[in-house]
């Protein structure tokens, strides 16, 4: 989910608004303020943040109308790495083009999984 920032409104609680929204889910007792990538993309900010701990049989239902086609779980080593990746064309069915507000993420994100996995485990990366 993306959207654009109300006025007074910070990053966190803007995202934490949008997902309710596009998704039907609230994150807010999951969102952690530091716990986010970030890009940059003509001049523009764009922050993801990262949540954890999403049961994988939730039910998502958006709050907007014809605004989201569909919400579903994807694995990581599925996702385009970039916007020539076809394999999301055979594997899925979907371009890489469906993908294009999260080929810019994909790389940081797999970085953050394994770091993360490391730290469960005690381990030093």
């Amino acid at each position: 989910p993306k959207g654009k920032i109300f006025e007074e409104e910070t990053e966190a609680k803007c995202a934490i608004r949008e997902v309710l929204e596009e998704t039907g889910y609230d994150i807010s007792d999951k969102l952690v303020e530091d716990e986010h990538l970030q890009i940059n993309i003509n001049d523009q900010t764009i922050r993801l943040y990262l949540i954890t701990n999403v049961p994988k049989s939730t039910k998502f239902e958006p709050k907007t109308r014809r605004e989201i086609k569909e919400v579903r779980w994807f694995a990581i080593d599925e996702l385009p790495a970039h916007r020539k990746d076809n394999r999301t064309k055979h594997k899925l069915g979907y371009s890489p083009n469906a993908f294009f507000m999260v080929i810019p993420f994909v790389k940081a994100l797999k970085k953050w999984i394994v770091a993360k996995k490391s730290a469960q485990h005690g381990l030093i990366v």
